[in-house]
């Protein structure tokens, strides 16, 4: 079972956090604070985004992109014993 916890105060967290232990539940903690991604950088991603692809390459994108995406054999899913 995964159940995902958003906990605020830091507080709660080191209340919480011996009980889990003592329980033997696997943790993981992501925080939000360790992001690297600086507001120059989030600026500059923005900016590509909205920026798009130049039209007339997309047909050749989209050709590429579907041959890509071909169905192939795979193991263990088209009856084939590997």
């Amino acid at each position: 079972m995964t159940v995902t916890l958003q906990i605020e105060n830091e507080t709660d967290w080191q209340v919480l956090k011996p009980l889990l232990e003592r329980l033997q539940v696997g943790v993981q903690v992501f925080s939000e604070k360790e992001e690297n991604t600086t507001p120059e950088q989030k600026k500059i991603d923005w900016e590509t985004i909205m920026r798009g692809i130049e039209k007339s390459n997309f047909g050749q994108f989209l050709s590429d992109f579907e041959a890509s995406r071909q169905d192939r054999i795979l193991p263990f899913r088209d009856n084939e014993t590997y």
